[in-house]
Formats: C-alpha cells, sequence, structure tokens
C-alpha cells in the first residue's frame, strides 16, 4: 500500500528524530567517560601530593557539598562551617578512592561527605548531652527538674545556657530551657507546676544573669 505524502514527510521525520536522539545519546555518553577520565586522572595525581589535583577534584566537588550540607541541621553550626565539614569528606575521598570498587569518584565523595556530617551531628549531640547531664546534676536532688529534665532535649538547649546553669536556679534553668524548646509560658507553668507570673519572672532572672556572664564565645 502506498504511503501518501504526508505519512511520508512523518515516517522521515521520525527516523531524523531518532537518528538525532541516538547522537545526543553518544555524545552524552562521551562526555561522561571523558569526565570520569578527567577525574581519575586528578585522583591519581592529588593522591601523589598535586595540590592543584586536589583543588580541581574539590571545585568539582562543590555543587555536591552545597547540596549535601544543605540537608543537615547542626545547632551551633552555620552553613559555611557544615559546607566545610562536608569538605573535609571530599578531601576523605581522595585519599581513600580506589576505582577498583566500582563507584565513581564523585559518588564515593558524596558518601564521604555526608559521613563526616553525621559524625559531626553525632559529636555535637553527645557534648550537649553530657552539658545537660551535667548541669542537671548539680542539683541532684532538686524535684523540680528531676521531673522535667526528661522532657528536655539537648540538641535544643544552646551551649551557653549550659554553661550558665551554675549560676542559674533550678526553676530559672528548666524555664530556659523549655523557652529554647519553644515551649510556652501555659505549658512550662502546668509542667513545672508554677504560676504563669512565676514563669515569666523566672526568664527574666534567667536572661538578666546571662547577660552577665562570660558564656557566649
Amino acid at each position: 500500500m502506498a504511503l501518501s505524502g504526508r505519512e511520508r514527510q512523518r515516517e522521515r521525520a521520525s527516523a531524523s528524530g531518532g537518528t538525532r536522539c541516538a547522537a545526543h545519546n553518544r555524545g552524552s555518553a562521551a562526555r561522561s567517560t571523558q569526565h570520569a577520565a578527567r577525574e581519575m586522572q586528578w585522583v591519581t595525581a592529588a593522591q601523589a601530593g598535586s595540590a592543584a589535583a586536589a583543588e580541581a577534584l574539590l571545585a568539582r566537588c562543590e555543587p555536591m557539598v552545597r547540596a549535601v550540607a544543605g540537608d543537615f541541621r547542626i545547632p551551633g553550626a552555620e552553613i559555611g562551617d557544615l559546607r566545610q565539614i562536608a569538605r573535609l569528606g571530599v578531601l576523605e575521598a581522595i585519599r581513600d578512592f580506589d576505582p577498583q570498587r566500582g563507584c565513581s569518584f564523585l559518588r564515593f565523595a558524596g558518601v564521604c561527605a555526608r559521613r563526616q556530617l553525621l559524625a559531626a551531628a553525632e559529636t555535637e549531640r553527645q557534648v550537649r548531652r553530657r552539658a545537660l547531664n551535667e548541669a542537671i546534676a548539680l542539683f541532684p536532688d532538686d524535684p523540680l527538674l528531676q521531673e522535667f529534665e526528661p522532657e528536655l532535649s539537648p540538641d535544643a538547649i544552646p551551649l551557653p545556657l549550659l554553661r550558665a546553669r551554675p549560676h542559674l536556679t533550678p526553676l530559672e534553668f528548666a524555664v530556659a530551657a523549655g523557652w529554647c524548646e519553644g515551649r510556652s509560658y501555659a505549658e512550662m507553668a502546668r509542667d513545672l507546676g508554677q504560676s504563669r507570673k512565676s514563669i515569666d519572672n523566672a526568664w527574666s532572672r534567667a536572661k538578666s544573669k546571662m547577660r552577665r556572664l562570660p558564656i557566649w564565645d
């Protein structure tokens, strides 16, 4: 059966489009291979001590570093700090990368960057938990804090407040910690068995004391 003119045009256009798509795919594959080869050259040179190659790899990984760091939140750490931690992971990847493992360098660097950030977050959590436990231990027999302590999250309490703990009364510390966790006066009054006025006064005293203490480094 003979094809109409319009059908022949569609057939030719389809064949031409398929050819262009195949050519595009071949070009993309070639570029990926070139990038991988260049990365491997840089890795080999960096592992041999080339600072320039290490800098080139850091620049290559910078978009990944920014994306990975943006997924993390560590109390007290700014985004620049998180990115620097992730860059340490890239340097670790440069040192340890082995192409025989069947993984691209960029993927391996991403794993190392996340591992560094997870380790930093865990270390910070342990520091805060230890500081909180030490702060609570200063008043081991205080029923107010012993009842309220299980509700406190070390991740939500800034280190300056933990450092100020020896200078605060149990109520002042509990109210300041509750405020850092976003609790309302009504919630703290209920949990601590105090009036809202007592909560407000304790928070005012805590703020006044903390302004005068050398805790803000």
